[in-house]
């Protein structure tokens, strides 16, 4: 965890249990065991493997969050509120459902570097401005599945879209709009203790970046970033306007394997690629395209040592291959006409970027009566290595993690009690090698994300959440308190509350 923030919510968890008592059940499946179990159900046609057959909830939160270690173009801190609200339905023989919608708003604060939103899946490809501010944003998403069961197989269909507008109220003032559409069919087929589960996702991705000047007869200058502090000088100005377009297609496949009887283990293998066009001039020319390929697999096996005690094991590993493409056009324009056409003179592999991500989660569950506890531990390592071909420059990022995270979930009769405290330290290093020259150089911008990539810092965090009938309802309050200190800063408070109704 690499942030700090306050948070309150209201929360509403939904079920088809006839008591208060009943309805609480559903707080059991709050133990971080459960969460690592059964997290391959992220598809309406998997939701039948859940241990309770309809749940739901709907969620009104405000919070606030601060973080020192996100890049500049992320910034610093961070206010969102709104509601969200999802539930399924599994408890038909033939069919299942499922349905989401949520509403946010929110602002963030000391952005620089950057006038478009999804910054990782646009790089090294953006516009930018060296002012920066705070931007607004509306977000909302719908989203929808059906599944019918046929013997062993299960067939069904995600479908989810989602729309925002972020924006800026003061100069130069950046609006974002920005469009996501994804389908996803799935299949589940079960085989004695077996199951195994597949499906495809294709997602269409559209962002309009607007940016003007209101204050008469002011120009800013407007970069057309090719990674970390190159820009190209082409489609750079100082104007009073400026405007990017991004469409994006991304196409994903996942299979997997877990133990229906008991979900003693399990392993998925993922695989997600990704074309993102830069366009200008409405559409006319595409001077700037990515592809990124990245390929996931993660596990779990649960063993059990003696009665009421399990350990459970967590290995994850993902490698990401990005290459940015950039296409010279020459200017025609015929004598007596005032129509300017572009012809494509060359294309080339300008860009490239390796990640990868490694973690091992060690949990231990202890079940005594009414008290279960658990004590986690987490390591992880990361690594990213950028490259310019021309002018040629290398950029290399690593970072070690390691974390230790201990709870108990008590139940009371009728109420519940949840605790956890966590604590993990992060070792980061950054480094840029043979940068190009000084007029393609953003000096700042380097410095600033240098910094910030190099710092190392320790986060402590601790939680508690109490649940107890209410009339018809469950009433359940949250509350947590963390902090993070990160090298040659000062240490960054959090709270966190939140009040939420089951029934």
């Amino acid at each position: 965890m690499r942030y700090s923030a306050i948070l309150v919510s209201v929360q509403l968890l939904l079920c088809a249990s006839a008591s208060a008592r009943d309805r609480g059940e559903l707080l059991q499946y709050s133990h971080p065991l459960f969460t690592l179990q059964y997290g391959q159900n992220n598809t309406v046609s998997t939701l039948s493997t859940l241990p309770f057959p309809v749940a739901g909830e709907a969620i009104v939160a405000f919070d606030y969050a601060e973080d020192k270690t996100r890049l500049s173009y992320e910034g610093d801190k961070q206010t969102r509120y709104g509601f969200h609200t999802n539930g399924f339905s599994a408890a038909n023989d033939k069919s299942i459902m499922r349905g989401s919608a949520s509403y946010h708003r929110a602002s963030r604060q000391n952005t620089k570097w950057s006038n478009v939103v999804d910054v990782p899946m646009l790089y090294p490809y953006l516009v930018a401005d060296s002012i920066g501010g705070t931007y607004h944003s509306e977000t909302y998403q719908l989203s929808g599945g059906w599944a019918t069961k046929r013997n062993a197989f299960t067939f069904g269909a995600d479908l989810r879209y989602e729309g925002s507008v972020h924006y800026r109220k003061s100069d130069p003032r950046p609006r974002n709009t920005v469009s996501e559409f994804t389908i996803r069919p799935s299949v589940l087929f079960k085989h004695r203790t077996l199951g195994f589960a597949a499906d495809l996702g294709y997602t269409s991705y559209k962002q309009d970046v607007r940016i003007k000047v209101e204050e008469s007869g002011r120009t800013d200058l407007f970069y057309q970033t090719l990674g970390m502090g190159l820009y190209d000088h082409a489609f750079s100005r100082k104007a009073n306007t400026f405007s990017s377009y991004y469409n994006g297609h991304v196409m994903d496949a996942r299979l997997q394997l877990f133990d229906l009887s008991n979900h003693q283990y399990g392993v998925s293998l993922a695989f997600e690629h990704t074309n993102m066009d830069n366009e200008q001039d409405g559409g006319v020319r595409i001077p700037y395209f990515t592809r990124n390929n990245t390929f996931s697999a993660d596990g779990y096996y649960l063993f059990k040592l003696a009665k009421g005690v399990s350990l459970a094991v967590n290995p994850s590993f993902a490698f990401s291959q990005r290459s940015g493409y950039e296409r010279i056009y020459e200017q025609l324009k015929p004598e007596g006409s005032d129509i300017t056409t572009w012809r494509e003179l060359s294309v080339g592999k300008k860009h490239t970027m390796n990640s990868y991500n490694g973690s091992v989660n060690a949990l231990l569950s202890i079940a005594r009566g009414n008290n279960n506890y658990w004590v986690q531990l987490h390591a992880a390592s990361s690594g990213t290595k950028e490259t310019y071909l021309h002018p040629r420059y290398t950029r290399n990022f690593d970072a070690l993690q390691s974390g230790l995270k201990t709870g108990l979930l008590r139940r009371m009769r009728s109420n519940w009690l949840r605790l956890e405290m966590e604590a993990s330290y992060t070792i980061r290093n950054s480094n840029l090698e043979a940068i190009a020259s000084e007029d393609v150089l953003l000096g700042a911008m380097v410095q600033e994300n240098h910094r910030i990539l190099s710092a190392d810092f320790f986060h402590l965090g601790a939680n508690a959440s109490f649940a107890h009938p209410a009339g018809s309802f469950m009433l359940q309050y949250k509350a947590a308190a963390s902090v993070i200190k990160a090298q040659q800063q000062q240490a960054t408070p959090a709270v966190t509350s939140t009040i939420s109704f089951i029934f």
